[in-house]
């Protein structure tokens, strides 16, 4: 009797960990590109007037505060107008040097192909308390006028959750970190998620109130279909005819992988032979 129960337990243990393969995530990793775009729409909540944006570039520098020298403790998330475009109704700044505001983030690895792993997933919260002063340069910020005017204010929640594939992340031997560069080739291919929450605008205009946000996040990224590579660079050069002098950012994730399925299977079967020795040990003692 006691040798069932005994199995029993040590069986549902390694199916509780097995499982537990398909929803592990980590706390500490980075994710900075330039490389998605996002369409949806902004929702005002006093009258449910319905705002549209398509294909507005996305920039994201978040890197979790273990990484101090990658500039860890920031989250920063932003339309990247800087490449000559990308403003308008639709466009968002997120700045939080110190990420006093963020309530989680998770980051991981998985999709092993036998020699890197293609598959990177983030998941990201944020919730500020109250607005920066208007003189602040890190404002928090969506417009919902193609002017962007009266656009400032505070987001209640912001919340990203990403899921990039097509990548080539390497593990970093001396830590276990897995990192997929932009810089050498490991672009992308698909990209799925969303950006969300609630905003509210702050201004001492027509504009101030509460918004909803709900966008969809793509491959529609200008600024990228624009940039040819340069090897003897550390950035894409832009076709300065479209665009003027400036660069395209490549940019990397990276974050702890999750254990395949077999190495879990091993683990069980290894928990599940320590239980059989001392079970048959205590017997025969």
């Amino acid at each position: 009797m006691f040798k069932k129960f005994f199995i029993g337990i040590v069986f549902s243990v390694c199916v509780a960990i097995f499982l537990a393969t398909n929803s592990m995530a980590f706390s500490t990793g980075w994710i900075d590109t330039d490389r998605f775009g996002y369409s949806g729409t902004i929702t005002r909540l006093s009258d449910n007037s319905l705002i549209t944006t398509e294909n507005i570039d996305l920039s994201l520098n978040i890197v979790s505060p273990e990484y101090e020298e990658f500039g860890g403790n920031i989250a920063n998330i932003a339309s990247s107008w800087w490449y000559g475009g990308s403003t308008g109704s639709g466009f968002m700044q997120y700045r939080d040097n110190g990420q006093q505001d963020v309530v989680s983030q998770q980051y991981y690895f998985d999709d092993f192909d036998g020699t890197n792993w293609t598959s990177f997933t983030f998941d990201f919260l944020a919730k500020e308390d109250f607005a920066k002063d208007i003189s602040n340069p890190y404002i928090s910020r969506l417009s919902i006028t193609d002017n962007n005017e009266h656009d400032s204010g505070y987001f209640k929640t912001l919340r990203i959750q990403l899921k990039a594939t097509g990548l080539q992340g390497i593990m970093d031997p001396t830590d276990g970190i897995i990192v997929a560069d932009e810089f050498f080739g490991s672009f992308p291919d698909t990209v799925t998620g969303s950006i969300s929450g609630i905003f509210e605008n702050t201004t001492n205009s027509t504009n101030a109130g509460l918004y909803a946000f709900n966008f969809a996040l793509n491959m529609n990224n200008w600024a990228f279909g624009e940039a040819t590579k340069d090897n003897s660079d550390w950035n894409f050069v832009i076709d300065r005819n479209a665009m003027g002098p400036g660069n395209f950012y490549a940019g990397w994730y990276s974050a702890a992988p999750i254990p395949e399925p077999g190495t879990f299977a091993l683990l069980g079967i290894g928990l599940f032979g320590i239980g059989v020795y001392g079970y048959r040990r205590r017997t025969r003692d």
